[in-house]
């Protein structure tokens, strides 16, 4: 693998899904005692926070109620380009969709959740879009140390994803929770593994990573993800 490096990023998959909106159901029968709809099982208070799912992922993160797990990124796509590292990455999980990140994972409450968005599309208000394209593989690892990541990592563009960020952080502080991670390294995953060894000892040749290299991407969309529910602000 070229360049590989070590970095503590946080896992976008491991949100919690949001709890669905109850919905009261009326009753002639005063009396009548109301069924609440079952909540998903990671509500369960016996739920520990570092259980296992069925893929062996570790959850670090305890799931309380009225914790939307959110963050702000930019997508990208290179489903072609990425077949091409498809035989070389046989013994990773793979990531269905490429994004890159300009925020950590945080939760919020659910009164939180609108403002929230308003005050991002207020910050990058003047944002324009912009050109990006990727440099180099790394090895990234989360802040957990349960899982590790094959990335790319942004070269071009850089720059005014680092302004896009700061802009971000000034929301995050507003709301008191942690900004980005300093130095960023901006990047994008194609697949991860348990254990670091299984992602460093990948190779990929240069002639396969050229093609999605020699690419340049168009960022004019910037997305807000709260537990299922996905925001997007396009960039003016």
């Amino acid at each position: 693998m070229n360049n590989i490096a070590d970095y503590h990023s946080s896992s976008d998959e491991e949100e919690p899904s949001p709890p669905r909106p109850l919905k009261r159901k009326l009753s002639s029968d005063l009396n009548q005692t109301k069924k609440m709809p079952k909540l998903p099982s990671f509500f369960d208070s016996s739920n520990k926070p570092e259980s296992t799912d069925s893929t062996g992922k570790k959850r670090t993160v305890p799931h309380t109620t009225n914790s939307w797990a959110t963050y702000v990124y930019f997508q990208v796509d290179f489903t072609d380009e990425k077949e091409r590292l498809a035989s070389y990455c046989e013994r990773l999980e793979p990531i269905p969709e490429q994004h890159i990140s300009v925020s950590r994972t945080v939760y919020l409450r659910q009164h939180q959740l609108e403002s929230f968005v308003s005050s991002i599309r207020t910050a990058v208000q003047r944002t324009k879009p912009f050109d990006i394209s990727f440099a180099q593989t790394a090895c990234l690892t989360n802040d957990e140390n349960t899982r590790s990541f094959l990335t790319l990592e942004i070269g071009n563009g850089y720059n005014q994803l680092f302004d896009c960020m700061k802009e971000v952080d000034k929301v995050m502080q507003e709301y008191k929770q942690p900004t980005f991670y300093d130095p960023p390294r901006f990047h994008t995953s194609i697949g991860w593994a348990l254990e670091k060894d299984t992602v460093t000892s990948i190779e990929i040749p240069q002639p396969c990573l050229t093609p999605i290299t020699s690419r340049t991407f168009y960022l004019s969309r910037l997305y807000i993800k709260q537990g299922h529910h996905i925001h997007h602000i396009d960039l003016q």
